[in-house]
């Protein structure tokens, strides 16, 4: 049975500071940050350390605070999504995806998934990519990443939909936690090297799936 899958808002690699200083726009279809570069940002994906944790009496909220170097950014928890702020203590890594809000003046994230780094050097890597960036915002470091042009990308739009079900199905079928190699999902698709290249840099793209190795795939 095939399934729809909605696209969402892409969930952009950002520092901290393209947040905080960025511009609210209203338009109709959300409320964006605009970044100096142009971004238009309702999802974002920030890694730094954790410098501050708070939780309330009655564990009804919580808040982290994050620093990236360029700046600082509260990620706030509620009741029903505490569960990632308790494996995380300040002096941590980690790398948040979550949604763009502002209150009282405070940029803020609520996040989607909160993943701890256990290797410094990630933080290396995610400051390459983000030097990647084009100007016009553009996330190149994903295509550069796996290798694909937007020449290559010319999979029919009825073929390519169909290639997103086909990987997500494999993804959620052969992941037992610590996500799906390449190769698997190569494999179980029985997808070309271009189809499933692009298929990957969509779902990337988007937010619907995430990293958390290189060459390895779990749906956020």
């Amino acid at each position: 049975m095939s399934r729809i899958i909605k696209k969402r808002a892409t969930a952009y690699k950002v520092h901290i500071s393209d947040l905080v200083n960025g511009k609210w726009v209203e338009k109709p279809n959300g409320r964006f940050i605009v970044t100096g570069s142009g971004l238009e940002v309702q999802r974002a994906r920030v890694m730094g350390t954790v410098v501050d944790k708070f939780i309330s009496s009655q564990s009804d909220f919580g808040s982290i605070t994050l620093d990236d170097g360029t700046e600082t950014i509260r990620a706030k928890f509620w009741k029903n999504q505490n569960s990632p702020i308790n494996k995380v203590q300040v002096g941590d890594i980690v790398d948040i995806i979550g949604k763009v809000k502002e209150y009282r003046g405070e940029v803020y994230l609520v996040p989607e998934l909160v993943i701890n780094v256990d290797d410094p050097n990630w933080e290396i890597v995610r400051e390459l990519e983000l030097m990647l960036l084009k100007p016009a915002g553009e996330i190149s470091h994903l295509k550069e990443e796996i290798g694909v042009s937007e020449e290559d990308k010319t999979v029919p739009e009825e073929d390519f939909a169909s290639n997103i079900t086909r990987i997500m199905e494999v993804i959620e079928k052969f992941d037992e936690g610590e996500g799906v190699d390449f190769q698997i999902i190569k494999k179980e698709t029985g997808l070309s090297l271009k189809e499933l290249e692009s298929g990957l840099t969509e779902l990337l793209s988007d937010g619907t799936i995430y990293e958390p190795r290189p060459q390895t795939y779990r749906k956020l």
